[in-house]
């Protein structure tokens, strides 16, 4: 069975996923500053290709621009991620850790500051596990 984040996605966050954090910016010009911290617990609703509408959990720390954490879904998936922010996007990885099921994501999150509430994030992500194939996801993540 396929266990895939999201957010992360930060992301989350996610990006959530949210939820890992990885690059921003193309070669030629450096990432943007962080504008967000997505330090924190995000959970939220995505919606899976494979397994329809689920919701996952993400636990991120981020230090500068670079994140890491854990995620976990509904589906029963587990994994950990990395990446970082720029400005208010978060790109990140997603490694499947679930016991017989490896396999990646890569995603982005753009995080929303609300005038008040708690930060959102929207997040996509696709990848593929040996126990799921393809998937693609998106959802929302908000920190707790």
């Amino acid at each position: 069975m396929r266990k895939t984040f999201v957010m992360f996605v930060l992301a989350a966050v996610g990006a959530f996923a949210v939820v890992g954090c990885g690059g921003g910016g193309d070669s030629s010009s450096p990432p943007a500053p962080p504008l967000v911290d997505v330090t924190g617990r995000w959970i939220g609703n995505y919606n899976s290709s494979v397994f329809g509408s689920q919701t996952a959990t993400l636990v991120a720390q981020q230090i500068g621009a670079s994140c890491t954490g854990t995620y976990s879904s509904s589906t029963g998936a587990l994994g950990t991620v990395s990446g970082s922010v720029s400005g208010d996007t978060l790109s990140f990885t997603i490694t499947v850790t679930t016991p017989g099921c490896s396999g990646s994501s890569t995603g982005t999150g753009i995080v929303d500051i609300p005038a008040a509430g708690n930060l959102t994030m929207s997040f996509s992500a696709s990848g593929s596990s040996t126990c799921g194939g393809p998937e693609s996801v998106t959802g929302i993540l908000t920190l707790q």
